[in-house]
């Protein structure tokens, strides 16, 4: 998927596990099982961070786009302003010493995309996402994930 898979597959080594594209099932198990979600590009409205919230996860956005208007900071995820390592460096390392209760996530993606519209929606953008886990340290990924920018579909981050 997309032509820089090859060398983020290099990069990345042994340490992250490229799944390609997922059913509907498996996203939903991705997301119950990850720590976060991590959307490091700028869409106009980017559905990823409200699936990540309808499942009770917080989101790390990059600060900018539509993820402004469904991610509030401090209570369902925390942003970060660069599209650097460093930048992302800080928020996950704030991120690690914060507490986000799942309930205000879910309570937030549902307020933002009433739950029939969400469902259709999430429906047909399971399509285009592409996931990868992470095998050992948020912060080896940090590269991968800021080179999601070459890459036109969502990437989702889930350690275990």
């Amino acid at each position: 998927i997309g032509p820089e898979l090859n060398k983020l597959k290099k990069l990345a080594g042994n340490k992250i596990e490229f799944m390609g594209l997922v059913s509907d099932i498996q996203l939903a198990d991705l997301y119950a099982d990850a720590k976060a979600v991590v959307f490091p590009q700028e869409e106009d409205f980017g559905i990823v961070p409200l699936e990540a919230m309808a499942s009770g996860k917080p989101v790390i956005a990059y600060r900018a786009g539509g993820a402004l208007e469904t991610v509030e900071d401090g209570k369902t995820g925390i942003f970060f302003n660069q599209l650097t390592e460093d930048s992302l460096i800080q928020a996950i390392q704030k991120f690690e010493t914060m507490d986000f209760d799942p309930k205000i996530c879910r309570a937030q993606a549902l307020f933002l995309f009433p739950r029939k519209m969400f469902l259709f929606c999430v429906l047909s953008a399971t399509r285009s996402c592409f996931v990868f886990r992470i095998k050992t340290s948020w912060l080896f990924a940090l590269i991968v994930c800021l080179l999601q920018r070459f890459f036109s579909i969502a990437i989702i981050v889930s350690i275990f």
